[in-house]
């Protein structure tokens, strides 16, 4: 019998030692679901003693959101614009903000095509004003590009099915990308996680961090802070559920288990 009275959910992915593997997703404009928005995520998630990554469309810049998380581990996510100067005044803010880590995404060339977005007329407030204001800088780089020397990690997702909703589920290829990967860098998975089961299965097929969005937007329109904070600890408690069920105790244990793929 496998001692697994008191699991231990904690972990060390890119050399930051975390309460969790559960973290949060880049999603935009978050103030459309809370008058605080990343600012509140990033204090739940840091009470939560889990990882905030941040969007490139946010509705907070990326220095406050990075000081509302004092001093817990951000990351942040960049779409790339044509204008590498652009892109660059933002790295340099993420740099100075002290962002553990940039997730380039690769998926978004072009928007997807959104039919809810397009009846709904969908705009944000105000469109990029927390963005467009660190182009004002003089775009030299300042050592960001260091960042794009090699890939320290892999990103598993689908963009939530909201690119191209005909591709395959970023579960059913993340025990490939991972084999593929090879422990050579981290691998983190995000894509219809919403619970701590979802987790469990995630690490189990290779990844790292599991990431998650939708939820943690339902938790911060309800409670803020607090709500967000709420949702992260849910899931970690079930997670700490699923392992004992599963006998592993710690997330090294998880990535271990074999899982059963039974199609009914």
């Amino acid at each position: 019998m496998s001692n697994i009275e008191n699991p231990q959910t904690d972990t060390k992915v890119f050399g930051l030692d975390l309460k969790t593997p559960i973290m949060m997703a880049p999603t935009a404009a978050q103030g459309l679901a809370h008058a605080k928005g990343e600012i509140d995520t990033a204090k739940g998630v840091a009470a939560a003693g889990g990882l905030m990554a941040q969007s490139t469309y946010s509705s907070t810049s990326i220095a406050d959101t990075a000081a509302a998380g004092e001093g817990a581990p951000q990351f942040f996510q960049l779409y790339m614009s044509k204008d590498w100067t652009f892109n660059e005044s933002l790295l340099d803010e993420a740099k100075n903000a002290g962002v553990k880590a940039i997730i380039l995404t690769v998926d978004a060339t072009v928007d997807g095509y959104r039919e809810a977005d397009i009846i709904n007329n969908f705009q944000f407030p105000i469109p990029m004003a927390n963005l467009t204001k660190f182009s004002e800088g003089d775009g030299k780089g300042k050592g960001i590009s260091e960042i794009y020397a090699a890939a320290a990690g892999v990103y598993v997702s689908n963009h939530g099915g909201r690119q191209l909703n005909g591709g395959p589920a970023s579960f059913d290829v993340l025990a490939d990308v991972a084999k593929a990967v090879n422990h050579q860098v981290p691998v983190i998975f995000d894509s219809g996680v919403r619970r701590g089961s979802d987790v469990f299965k995630a690490i189990a097929s290779g990844a790292d961090l599991v990431a998650m969005g939708r939820p943690v937007i339902y938790g911060l329109a309800l409670g803020g802070a607090k709500g967000v904070e709420s949702v992260f600890n849910h899931l970690n408690d079930e997670l700490k559920i699923i392992m004992q069920l599963a006998g592993t105790k710690t997330v090294a244990d998880i990535k271990n288990a074999k899982l059963l793929n039974i199609k009914y």
